[in-house]
C-alpha cells in the first residue's frame, strides 16, 4: 500500500528465467495508492514494457519517460470504474506502441506519445468507454495515430495530432482536436518551443524569449 517508485533510471534488460515475464521495467501487480513518478526507462535490448500496471486500485503514474520498448511503453491493465488511473505528463518516445488500453480504466491527461508505430492502442480485452483521454499530444506515428481493437467507441478529445487530420483504424471520436501544441501537456523543459518559435517565424511573428 501507498509504494512510491520515484526518479529512477533504468537502461539495461537483464533476462531472469521466463523472457516474456522478465522483460518489463517497473510492474505493479497490486496494491492501492502507489505513485511511479519520475522514472526513466530507455531499451538496450529486448525490454518489452517500459511500465506494467495491473493493479484493479487507484493509483498514479506521472512524469515518467519510457523510449524505446520492443512492444509498449506504457501498458494499462488495472483500475476500474470506480478506482480510476491516473495517468499524466508522461514522455513516451520511439516505443512500437506508445501507450496500450486494456482491461482497466484511466484518465490520462498531458502524456506526449511521439514517433513509434502506433501511438495508442485499446486492445481486444479493452472497453475503449472506461478511458477518458484529454490534452495529451500524439506525434508522427510511422503506422496510425490510434487503433481501437476493443469495445466501444474511445473518446480522444482535445487532443494535438501530428499530422493532421489524426490516423486512426476502428471506433475513435478524434473531434475538438487542438490547434496548437499545448504548453503545459506537450512540455518536457518545452521540447517543442523550437517548433512553436519557428511556426511564429513563418506567420512574421516575433518570438517570445524567456
Amino acid at each position: 500500500m501507498n509504494n512510491s517508485v520515484l526518479n529512477n533510471k533504468i537502461r539495461q534488460f537483464t533476462p531472469a528465467g521466463n523472457i516474456s515475464s522478465a522483460a518489463i521495467g517497473i510492474l505493479v501487480r497490486a496494491g492501492m495508492n502507489h505513485i511511479v513518478q519520475g522514472n526513466e526507462l530507455s531499451n538496450t535490448g529486448n525490454m518489452q514494457i517500459g511500465i506494467d500496471i495491473r493493479t484493479t486500485n487507484r493509483m498514479t503514474v506521472k512524469e515518467n519517460k519510457v523510449e524505446g520498448m520492443v512492444y509498449a511503453g506504457l501498458y494499462l491493465r488495472g483500475g476500474t470504474v470506480l478506482n480510476r488511473l491516473t495517468v499524466e505528463g508522461n514522455k513516451l518516445t520511439n516505443n512500437y506502441i506508445g501507450m496500450v488500453l486494456s482491461a482497466g480504466a484511466a484518465d490520462l491527461t498531458g502524456n506526449v506519445v511521439s514517433g513509434g508505430w502506433t501511438s495508442l492502442l485499446v486492445d481486444r480485452f479493452g472497453v475503449a468507454g472506461q478511458y477518458k483521454l484529454e490534452n495529451n499530444c500524439f506525434i508522427k506515428p510511422t503506422g496510425v495515430h490510434v487503433r481501437n481493437d476493443g469495445t466501444g467507441t474511445l473518446t480522444a478529445k482535445k487532443s494535438y495530432w501530428e499530422p493532421t487530420p489524426p490516423s486512426v483504424v476502428g471506433a475513435v471520436d478524434t473531434s475538438d482536436p487542438l490547434g496548437f501544441l499545448p504548453r503545459r501537456s506537450c512540455s518536457d523543459s518545452d521540447p517543442f518551443q523550437e517548433l512553436r518559435r519557428s511556426r511564429r517565424l513563418v506567420h512574421g511573428l516575433r518570438p517570445h524569449h524567456r
